[in-house]
């Protein structure tokens, strides 16, 4: 049976952070000194929506001490700057826009703040009648946890296989939990251990897009970074055997300001069966 599933509007709550820091300083005007260190100008965001809402505030740093009240923010207009009223930015035009400070007649680096549209459209299928000759790619699942104390030897392995030609076929995503202490633990990695079994089967473990039988566990001393990565490299060529029965098509758009990914995706299934459907958000190729 052959139809589209429309998934639309997920929405993930997230917490963003960007800054720029200067140099700690050491005196303190108040006391008749000069404030030492570099003048740095710094957004809390670097991206936000157009809905003129969505905004990003301004910090003037001299050193290590907030200047913001005795500075001046300047924005480019055109080929000039012009002070700018506030510390706070919002737009409901899309683009780059250019931002300094003055403090003492010293003058910051200038940072940008971009202003993106809101949800984004899914890109046009160029063949929407074809049904078959998706592009297969693995969900490779990791279950780790900081002080695990053999986790290292499949994050090496790992390391290796992506030096493979089934790694460009292979996302990696990882999942921390089992052992406290465990500073990138939270409720949602337990939930996916616990759903996938990892959580009782023990850790390092990796499964192969959520398929228990194809758990590799068993990471001992006597390892090695090659012999781990010769385990992966044949589970994923085994998967791959499998035809791939269906393509995502999908569109992600989201700020710092907001503190919110909408994520927008349309399904093509070319072959009746069971789907599940997962959203990963991941972080620096975590």
């Amino acid at each position: 049976m052959k139809k589209y599933w429309n998934l639309l509007a997920c929405l993930f709550i997230l917490a963003f952070t960007a800054a720029c820091t200067g140099n700690p300083g050491t005196d303190d005007p108040a006391d008749g000194g000069n404030v030492e260190g570099t003048l740095t100008l710094k957004a809390s965001a670097a991206y936000i929506e157009n809905n003129g809402t969505d905004a990003a505030v301004f910090t003037v740093l001299k050193g290590g001490k907030d200047v913001t009240d005795q500075a001046a923010i300047y924005q480019k207009k055109g080929s000039s700057f012009e002070q700018f009223s506030g510390t706070t930015f919002a737009s409901t035009t899309a683009g780059e826009y250019s931002f300094f400070a003055s403090y003492n007649s010293e003058m910051s680096a200038t940072i940008s703040v971009v202003v993106v549209t809101g949800i984004q459209e899914l890109p046009a299928d160029p063949q929407p009648t074809k049904f078959d000759g998706f592009k297969h790619r693995i969900l490779a699942l990791q279950g780790t946890s900081l002080g695990c104390t053999y986790c290292p030897m499949m994050i090496a392995g790992l390391t290796e296989y992506e030096k493979t030609e089934e790694y460009k076929s292979t996302v990696v995503a990882a999942a921390h939990g089992v052992m406290s202490g465990d500073d990138m633990l939270s409720t949602y990695s337990n939930t996916v251990l616990k759903e996938t079994g990892i959580s009782n089967s023990g850790i390092p473990a990796l499964l192969f897009n959520l398929q228990s039988s194809s758990e590799i566990m068993g990471v001992f001393g006597s390892d090695s970074p090659a012999s781990v990565c010769g385990r992966i490299q044949s589970e994923a060529q085994e998967q791959l055997k499998t035809a791939a029965n269906t393509g995502i098509s999908a569109a992600v758009s989201g700020t710092e300001a907001s503190g919110s990914l909408s994520v927008t995706a349309s399904v093509k299934v070319g072959q009746t069966g069971k789907y599940r459907v997962c959203a990963w958000v991941v972080e620096d190729n975590i």
